[in-house]
C-alpha cells in the first residue's frame, strides 16, 4: 500500500520500488479490492480512502 501511494498509484513504479513484478502488485491490489470493497486506481474517493487508511494504520503503529 506504502508504494502505491508513494507512486501515485502507479503499478509499475511501485513494483519497481518493492522489486516485484508488476502482476503481484495487481495480485495484491484484487485482494485490497476485495476486503476493503473499494477500487483506489479508477475512483478518486476510493484513493483518497485508501491513503486515510495508510495514514491511520501509520500513526497507531
Amino acid at each position: 500500500m506504502k508504494s502505491l501511494i508513494k507512486n501515485n498509484m502507479n503499478l509499475k513504479n511501485a513494483a519497481k520500488d518493492l522489486y516485484v513484478h508488476r502482476n503481484t502488485i495487481v495480485f495484491r491490489l484484487n485482494k485490497i479490492k476485495e476486503l476493503l470493497n473499494i477500487d483506489p486506481i479508477h475512483n478518486d474517493t476510493d484513493r483518497i480512502l485508501l491513503r486515510l487508511l495508510y495514514f491511520y494504520i501509520k500513526t497507531v503503529e
